[in-house]
């Protein structure tokens, strides 16, 4: 029998057999998962139709039960692997809880049977050009909007409900049409109407500043849209987007690769967002037929540590992912004040671990702009998991996958840390 499919009828199972798996021993509890009635319990489960209804999703036939399936054993394998061995947390209970937490978060998604990633743009050192490409520029957060049973629910990039921060967005959207999702982009405008990260950072004072770019609809009224051109997307976003002072389209260039380069260039901006227009939407991948050029040397990286002070942080220790390595690239001191340092280290501060997290360290010397991390430097870090993202502004990378002259700007809460990739 697949654990997969036994651990959720675990999850929907009947308080008795709950009461059953507690009175075991933990050695013996995985097996009770396994051997449980599984025609039975399904039998007797409230949420029966989920697993018997295919939702309209188009030719996949996907059901939300197994939609739930994937992301409950991912979650269930990963509090399993994280639960230290002398801890009086009960591991079956506790992963039981976390599920249903996310069994709720994703509540809106399962009715329309949308539970997947963002497409992803990749990194190009050129804009691609060409009669089939359009541009596009943004700088904010990613953001899905899914509109099930009358409500719009707001996701990040890492499936956080957002709907507590940006209320008005959410209200905005409500006119959708009942199970659709759209992806967009959450940007706040600075006074010169350029888009500005710490604006973001301080929505609760910035709520005149916020707009939601819409530029894709991936489900429409029930129907999964992602295997039809980009441009026949826009087109049915275009019918369904009301304008109104938070939400909009996003404006895509009527200009050619050059003429987009000139005018980012002019205007200070991060980069270009360059989309085939004859794209299918891929969820969680950079095909290529989506690409970023970025014109400014500044993207996301991995914080993997810290130099502590009596402010709580001096520096912080960044990388960037190459496969499934960590790449140390830099310490990062300047930008940061002395309130930004506290809030910093406020955040990060329950990541710390006694295991360095970067497997190009120690470095033999530190080189010749003194970026290099020696095992003597290292003795005065903290280490911490790699959940944590920060955008870093800099001028270069050096020979030694280094950055030079570098600048914190802002965490990024949105950005999943598997998917930080050196851009230039």
């Amino acid at each position: 029998m697949d654990l997969v499919q036994v651990y959720i009828v675990r999850l929907q199972a009947p308080q008795a057999h709950r009461a059953t798996c507690a009175r075991l021993p933990r050695s013996g509890r995985i097996t009770a998962i396994r051997q449980s009635p599984i025609r039975q319990l399904w039998s007797s489960s409230k949420k029966i139709s989920l697993r018997e209804s295919p939702l309209p999703c188009g030719s996949s036939r996907i059901t939300a039960c197994s939609l739930v399936a994937i992301t409950m054993f991912s979650r269930f394998v990963f509090a399993f692997k994280n639960l230290p061995t002398n801890s009086s947390l009960d591991p079956i209970e506790y992963t039981f809880a976390v599920s249903q937490k996310l069994m709720l978060k994703s509540n809106a998604c399962l009715k329309i049977g949308w539970l997947r990633s963002p497409m992803e743009c990749l990194p190009v050192p050129r804009v691609p050009e060409g009669p089939d490409w359009t541009y596009e520029k943004l700088d904010g957060y990613r953001l899905e909007a899914v509109h099930s049973g009358g409500k719009t629910t707001l996701y990040s990039r890492r499936q956080n409900v957002l709907n507590g921060k940006f209320p008005y967005i959410a209200k905005s959207l409500d006119g959708l049409p009942n199970g659709t999702v759209i992806d967009g982009e959450l940007v706040a405008l600075s006074s010169d109407g350029r888009p500005n990260f710490n604006l973001l950072q301080n929505f609760r004072s910035a709520e005149s500043h916020i707009i939601y770019y819409a530029f894709d609809v991936l489900v429409h009224k029930g129907h999964d849209l992602t295997q039809i051109p980009l441009a026949e997307r826009r087109d049915i976003l275009r019918s369904i987007i009301q304008p109104t002072e938070h939400v909009d389209l996003s404006v895509v260039a009527d200009k050619t690769a050059a003429e987009m380069l000139a005018f980012v260039r002019e205007h200070g901006l991060e980069g270009i967002v360059a989309k085939r227009a004859d794209s299918v939407y891929q969820p969680g991948k950079r095909s290529g037929l989506w690409a970023k050029h970025r014109i400014s040397l500044g993207q996301e990286f991995v914080v993997g540590g810290y130099v502590p002070s009596n402010l709580g942080l001096d520096s912080l220790v960044v990388g960037f992912y190459r496969g499934t390595d960590l790449i140390y690239a830099s310490r990062v001191r300047a930008g940061f004040v002395p309130a930004t340092r506290r809030e910093v280290f406020e955040r990060i501060k329950h990541l710390q671990t006694s295991r360095c997290p970067f497997v190009n360290l120690p470095e033999i010397a530190a080189g010749r702009w003194g970026q290099g991390l020696t095992a003597e430097k290292m003795e005065e870090c903290v280490w911490l998991r790699p959940e944590a993202v920060a955008r870093i502004d800099f001028l270069e990378w050096t020979d030694a996958n280094h950055l030079r002259h570098t600048k914190f700007v802002v965490l990024r809460n949105d950005k999943e840390p598997r998917k930080v990739v050196r851009e230039t």
